[in-house]
């Protein structure tokens, strides 16, 4: 057989911070069920669906595909996101050091379709992207995955996007209201960290949402992006047609490899 797992990665426990988790990830998790780490992990995350497992000083949360290939910024905090499928070989990983994106690769069957950032000190070692993903995953969690008792238990999630509406008291306080000034502002800070593609994907995604048009959250996201993208002179709607600087395809055309790739493992 083999792994078809996603997952975030974060260096830093949030256990007993579950609102935490979810304004810094903008998701809301409703709880389930308690659940093993085997069925946590056995396979891919349905739609709508997460798992979430606290490693000692790390969390680890798997979510749906689409969700997992792209960039989870969170200051001060190393998180990687990945998608790995060893059995149509497709694989995608993005790495924040806390500060910035400082790895992006997506791979395809042995072939590198993108990639930014500095390499990590130990890629050269590995065979393609998947060993990348395994060595960061533990490296992120402090702790190999592998090791892990896949009869520990996890607790399943139903995940939306947006930040909660109930948030605690001095949580509320401290965080700018939806669609202000102050709230504008950090979206932008954290969109500015993102690369041409990643923009391009984000925009793509959040346009996707149910009711996006009437969504307060996903209006002032989109003004993010349109503000960066005015100000790096790039179209988001018409970006997938070409190429960066760089030769790189969009994260968006590469994207779409996994989905394909899954057909045809499924059929």
């Amino acid at each position: 057989m083999g792994f078809n797992i996603s997952a975030i990665a974060i260096d830093s426990s949030y256990e007993d911070k579950l609102t935490d988790l979810q304004n810094d990830l903008n998701l809301t998790l409703e709880y389930v069920e308690d659940v093993t780490f085997e069925e946590a992990s056995s396979n891919w995350t349905g739609e709508g669906e997460g798992f979430l497992y606290f490693a000692g000083d790390s969390t680890i949360l798997f979510l749906p595909m689409e969700m997992c290939i792209e960039p989870f910024p969170i200051k001060g905090k190393k998180v990687l996101s990945f998608a790995l499928s060893e059995m149509s070989m497709a694989f995608c990983l993005n790495f924040w050091d806390g500060e910035k994106v400082s790895r992006y690769i997506m791979e395809h069957e042995g072939d590198i379709k993108s990639q930014e950032g500095t390499p990590f000190d130990f890629e050269a070692t590995c065979g393609d992207t998947s060993e990348v993903i395994w060595k960061k995953l533990d490296d992120t969690l402090d702790i190999s995955f592998h090791s892990i008792d896949l009869g520990a238990k996890a607790k399943k999630y139903k995940v939306s996007l947006g930040k909660p509406i109930n948030k605690q008291e001095n949580q509320e306080s401290e965080k700018p209201n939806v669609g202000s000034k102050e709230h504008q502002a950090e979206i932008e800070t954290k969109y500015r960290q993102f690369t041409n593609e990643q923009l391009q994907a984000e925009f793509i995604r959040i346009l996707s949402i149910p009711n996006a048009r009437t969504n307060v959250q996903c209006l002032v996201e989109v003004a993010a992006l349109m503000t960066i993208s005015k100000e790096r002179g790039i179209d988001l709607q018409n970006f997938n047609k070409k190429k960066d600087n760089k030769g790189c395809f969009p994260v968006l055309v590469t994207g779409i490899i996994f989905v394909t790739a899954l057909i045809f493992y499924l059929l």
